[in-house]
């Protein structure tokens, strides 16, 4: 009985270190979220047509000093597909297997010159412009496949963990065959 408790007892400590690195490990994780303050992506609302320029702007207001080694804003289409087959299991029975893949359909990036020091108090303001490739796919989303378009903002923070945040685009079934227009943010 008392090897019961003693094991319990061991059990119940793993446990709470195991919690104590997760909440080590999300505190770290969000160390340069909570340093750089809160992170605005700014992108114009509304549907963008192919061939459109996407024009991009991160704002905040840096919280404690830190230095960025880069930062980069990103524009990718990325494809989802999910389906089903059938299969046998160890046992002989048949089940059902649901499988999926992503894959980047297209990616652009703009760097934004650094790297930088920026001190507590002062406002970071970047922008960055992408235009949508006229033979890029539209947004889809169907049960089993979706196309999404995605800006990304990535900061590459000196001793500490990266910081990235992203906005989803409705691009539209359209071409824009004249001079492509601008949306602002």
């Amino acid at each position: 009985m008392i090897e019961l408790l003693v094991l319990a007892g061991q059990i119940g400590a793993l446990i709470v270190l195991l919690l104590a690195f997760l909440i080590l490990a999300y505190w770290w994780g969000q160390r340069s979220f909570r340093r750089m303050g809160p992170l605005r992506l700014e992108v114009a609302r509304g549907s963008y047509a192919l061939g459109d320029t996407v024009h991009c702007r991160l704002v905040t207001t840096v919280r404690s000093p830190l230095r960025v080694e880069r930062f980069m804003f990103a524009l990718a289409c990325r494809e989802w597909v999910r389906w089903e087959e059938d299969d046998i299991d160890a046992m002989g029975e048949p089940t059902r297997r649901t499988d999926s893949k992503q894959a980047e359909v297209w990616w652009c990036d703009r760097a934004v010159p650094g790297p930088r020091e920026l001190r507590a108090g002062e406002v970071l303001d970047l922008e960055a412009e992408f235009e949508l490739p006229i033979e890029g796919p539209p947004t889809f989303a169907a049960p089993h496949n979706s196309i999404n378009w995605v800006v990304f903002f990535h900061a590459a923070v000196s001793n500490g963990p990266d910081v990235e945040v992203r906005e989803v685009l409705t691009v539209q079934a359209a071409r824009r065959l004249s001079a492509p227009a601008s949306k602002r943010a």
